[in-house]
């Protein structure tokens, strides 16, 4: 497992020069290291494997965990892990597959479908525009100013959405 972080920083409390660096400067937040010393230790206590920690977010009461490879392992058996990060963090916890933009709104809305998203390329810079169908609109564990400052957080432009 890879983490923002390197394995000698995971594995101690300190951080080296160059990861308390990248800390200071904003590339790697203090959320990250926690969540990946967290991570280290669900990893060695359930063998997970092929799954990368790439980006956390913490938004209102949510913290959203974007990961490369196989999630499930980082999910575990029957969402036991996201319970213990969840119980360790004091607030609820999203992973996500790092992927394209519809996959990874799908991914955060889910079980609520989605039925497009759509780029606008503007002069103050991207909006995308999430159209979600209105008899999915309770499904969706976060309220619409949460869910629109997670995306914002994870894709850098506003957000706009739409219940048809």
């Amino acid at each position: 497992m890879q983490y923002p972080i390197c394995s000698a920083c995971v594995a101690s409390p300190a951080l080296c020069p160059s990861c308390s660096e990248r800390v200071q400067s904003g590339a790697v937040s203090p959320l990250d290291v926690s969540v990946s010393r967290f991570m280290k230790g669900l990893e060695e206590k359930y063998a997970i494997t092929g799954v990368d920690l790439v980006k956390t977010h913490d938004i209102d009461s949510f913290i959203i965990i974007v990961g490369r490879g196989k999630i499930s392992g980082m999910i575990g058996r029957e969402g036991r892990n996201i319970r213990l990060m969840s119980s360790e963090f004091k607030k609820k916890v999203r992973i996500i597959k790092e992927g394209d933009v519809r996959q990874m709104v799908a991914d955060l809305v889910s079980p609520a479908r989605i039925t497009g998203v759509n780029v606008l390329y503007t002069s103050e810079g991207e909006k995308f525009k999430v159209v979600i169908p209105s008899s999915d609109r309770r499904k969706i564990y976060m309220d619409e100013k949460t869910l629109n400052k997670a995306v914002e957080a994870l894709f850098k432009g506003e957000v706009i959405i739409n219940y048809q």
